[in-house]
């Protein structure tokens, strides 16, 4: 797969839960995997990363 789309609605949803309160940079990976896409946000900083998104496509 070489693109992927989202609504703006998702893409808000996705801002939203992404925010980071931290003077950081906080970074967001796309991964297309087994016929899914996969959303995760790292916190430099701390060994925490967050699903934000995981559905198929």
């Amino acid at each position: 797969m070489e693109q992927f789309t989202l609504s703006i609605q998702q893409l808000e949803k996705l801002l939203k839960d992404a925010k980071s309160d931290e003077n950081q940079e906080d970074m967001v990976n796309f991964l297309l995997s087994k016929d899914r896409l996969v959303l995760t946000q790292y916190d430099w900083g701390h060994d925490d990363i967050k699903i934000l998104m995981d559905k198929p496509y």
